[in-house]
């Protein structure tokens, strides 16, 4: 680390309070709040794991890449993105969730005027296959996004400080400073560009060093996403280059490289993709490990009602001219409005070469899972699900005896439920089951949650909340209790209390934890939150006391 850094570290104890460092960080972003606008309100009318349907669409000012607040009476409890558009309706991505939505909740946003007239009908099918947006080619019959003609920013900056003080005897304090950013410009330069950029740095400051020779300063870099996007509404495909993810192909992970996605039917989408391959540990970018792949989709009926969409991926990765891992992909969601979602996913891992050698045969169902989730009424819905895995060697682990690496399969099976009782009370939970080859203990895991807004009418709310998990060594239970309030529509604070308990499952050694927190949020403009956390924690778990600082700024 630099002298520089150094000496800011050594300044951090003097001025990481909650409010010089507010006033600090305010003064540095506070140019750029933006004055209060009108809000609009819809409601969310459907969930599914990743995705809100919303009641409000393009005519209602909505449009693609904007971020949707949920609310919970005049509470927040998280944001959304919205990704696809029709006239009247929305699909919108779950970005953070304080709290678990359901249907009903609230939903606010900046209205935007319509910049062209389009054709589509309040009927038009939604077609959610490019995650930036349908692109269909012309005559297509597919609901289109109206051409921006305007250079536009939208994201959010997140600086943050997090300090610890090691009550233990071992007195491992430590700090950490950290931006995390994420922005989407549409439209630089007049063009049908799209700029994506998500990405963390941190700084960290140790009392001593730890093992795998990580010092007591460390400077760390993660590039989540920085692509540029060619998607101009006129022409049948898109291209992007940069460090890119697939959304559709959830397995091919990060590359750097480029993506090129064509649409030669409304309901029909072709991709392909490759690239170098980041560093493991590092993110570093390295070109001497290599990936491809292709997919196809297929979508019918209409988002957040009534349809299907699947995906077949093809994806192989390598190291120079070794075979590392080669696998197919299925992705599939089947929707019958208004009660019943099923989705399913697996991976294929085709073994050639070496790999075969290893595995000893010649193909590997290393991932399987599904869903099915049945809304029984307005209030009620219960869900169901599995999941297995199954290790595979890859270049990494190539080396690695068995003894060290052992191809194990574990799965897991679970159910749940979500009840709203009114608007005040919500009830949540689910239990499973896990198993791994090789152990006979088939250990269960679970949790449950109860919210209840507005208790006794004093403006406060409870959250109680209880989880256990049973592995091969120890058994772990851990209740809690959390309370918040609102003063006006700036100022939110809470409380919070919980236990922890671990019990060793051969020697029945027990490890306990108690812990005490509070917290803070202050809207300081439409645009401009700053929160504190601080925890307190006894006993033998992580004891010492947390204090974390965060302030962020959205566009």
């Amino acid at each position: 680390m630099t002298r520089f850094s150094r000496t800011v570290f050594a300044a951090f104890p003097a001025w990481a309070t909650p409010a010089a460092w507010i006033l600090l960080l305010t003064a540095a972003l506070s140019l750029c709040a933006r004055a209060s606008d009108e809000w609009s309100k819809g409601s969310i009318l459907y969930l599914s794991r990743t995705t809100a349907y919303l009641d409000r669409g393009e005519a209602d000012g909505l449009r693609l890449g904007m971020e949707v607040s949920v609310l919970r009476g005049e509470r927040e409890i998280g944001r959304l993105v919205v990704e696809y558009l029709a006239q009247h309706s929305a699909a919108a991505a779950i970005v953070s969730l304080s709290e678990e939505p359901v249907p009903g909740d609230a939903v606010r946003y900046l209205p935007e005027a319509v910049a062209v007239e389009t054709a589509a009908a309040p009927g038009d099918t939604l077609v959610p296959l490019l995650p930036a947006g349908p692109a269909g080619p012309k005559g297509a019959g597919s609901a289109r996004a109206p051409r921006e003609e305007a250079f536009r920013l939208r994201g959010r900056a997140t600086l943050e400080h997090l300090s610890f003080a090691d009550a233990n005897r071992t007195g491992s304090d430590f700090q950490q400073a950290a931006l995390s950013l994420r922005l989407a410009a549409e439209r630089p330069w007049n063009r049908p560009l799209r700029c994506d950029v998500r990405l963390r740095t941190t700084v960290d400051l140790r009392s001593e060093e730890i093992a795998f020779g990580r010092s007591q300063s460390e400077w760390s870099h993660r590039v989540y996403e920085a692509s540029v996007t060619y998607d101009d509404p006129d022409v049948p495909f898109r291209a992007a280059w940069g460090r890119l993810f697939a959304p559709l192909v959830p397995g091919a992970g990060l590359w750097d490289g480029a993506l090129v996605e064509a649409r030669p039917r409304s309901n029909w989408l072709l991709g392909a993709f490759g690239g170098g391959r980041p560093e493991f540990l590092s993110g570093d970018p390295d070109f001497d490990r290599t990936q491809w792949g292709a997919y196809f989709s297929f979508l019918t009926g209409e988002a957040g009602r009534h349809g299907y969409r699947g995906t077949l991926a093809a994806v192989g990765q390598y190291a120079e001219q070794t075979i590392s891992r080669e696998f197919l992909a299925i992705e599939q969601q089947l929707r019958w409005e208004p009660r019943v979602t099923v989705r399913h996913g697996m991976e294929v891992d085709i073994n050639r070469g070496w790999r075969r050698d290893r595995a000893g045969e010649g193909a590997t169902l290393s991932r399987l899972d599904g869903g099915l989730e049945y809304r029984c009424s307005a209030a009620l819905r219960i869900d169901l699900g599995y999941d297995r895995y199954e290790r595979v060697h890859e270049i990494e682990t190539r080396e690695l005896p068995d003894s060290l690496f052992q191809r194990s399969a574990r799965a897991s099976a679970y159910g749940g439920m979500r009840w709203a009782a009114g608007r005040a009370l919500h009830l949540r939970a689910r239990i499973g089951m896990r198993e791994r080859s090789g152990e006979e203990r088939r250990p269960f895991f679970g949790h449950v949650a109860i919210d209840y807004d507005d208790l006794l009418q004093s403006g406060t709310d409870l959250a109680l909340r209880y989880a256990f998990s049973e592995t091969a060594l120890a058994n772990a239970h851990s209740p809690s209790l959390a309370l918040h309030r609102n003063w006006g529509s700036v100022v939110r604070m809470g409380l919070g209390f919980g236990l922890q308990r671990y019990t060793g499952v051969r020697r029945g050694a027990a490890l306990t934890g108690q812990w005490f927190e509070v917290e803070g949020t202050v809207r300081l403009a439409d645009d401009l939150d700053a929160r504190w956390i601080y925890r307190r924690a006894g006993g033998d778990i992580a004891a010492g006391g947390r204090l974390s600082l965060q302030l962020t700024r959205r566009w």
